[in-house]
């Protein structure tokens, strides 16, 4: 892993898991499409268990999960195809709100440098939107075939909240899907 992939990593843990919180991390083999979880605590931890993954796709849960989870079979490790991964009742907050914008394409084809583009003019409409609006500034990634626009918000993992975010992006799309 180079040193600016390594210093990646440690800014995302930080940014998204204050250096503290427990993670999943899951992996894509795209050579033989077999897939990885890993529970982490500890960025250095989570740099040396990725070494030998580096040709994975990677991608986490976004949000604050069960502390009880890091007891899993791949505690600070990944398995191939492990029993149990996280799912909705294990999610205790929502720590960001994801705004998702892809462009619509069949499924496994990544965009064009076009259709990445149109997804980037989009996002800038949302993120001015949501600036007019009083919102903080987001974090920005490139999904590679699409863009993440990712607010820090504080919810708890209830009926009401998960409501308020399901109608606050379902909104999101009556305004700005096309």
């Amino acid at each position: 892993m180079t040193p600016f992939q390594i210093s990646g990593l440690r800014r995302w843990y930080d940014i998204f898991k204050a250096n503290q919180y427990l993670v999943e991390l899951r992996l894509i083999d795209p050579t033989t499409s077999k897939t990885y979880s890993g529970y982490f605590k500890n960025v250095d931890t989570i740099i040396k268990a990725l070494e030998p993954y580096e040709h994975c796709n990677q991608y986490f849960v976004l949000n604050r999960i069960n502390e009880d989870l890091y007891n899993r079979q791949q505690r600070d490790k990944f398995i191939c195809k492990p029993k149990e991964t996280t799912s909705d009742k294990d999610i205790e907050g929502y720590d960001w709100i994801m705004v998702d914008i892809d462009v619509e394409r069949p499924s496994g084809i990544t965009s064009t440098e076009e259709e990445l583009n149109y997804a980037k003019k989009k996002a800038n409409e949302v993120y001015a939107y949501l600036r007019d609006a009083n919102f903080e500034q987001p974090v920005v990634c490139c999904s590679g075939s699409g863009i993440h626009v990712m607010y820090k918000v504080g919810l708890a993992n209830n009926e009401d909240n998960r409501t308020l975010v399901k109608n606050f992006l379902r909104a999101l799309g009556m305004l700005f899907s096309d």
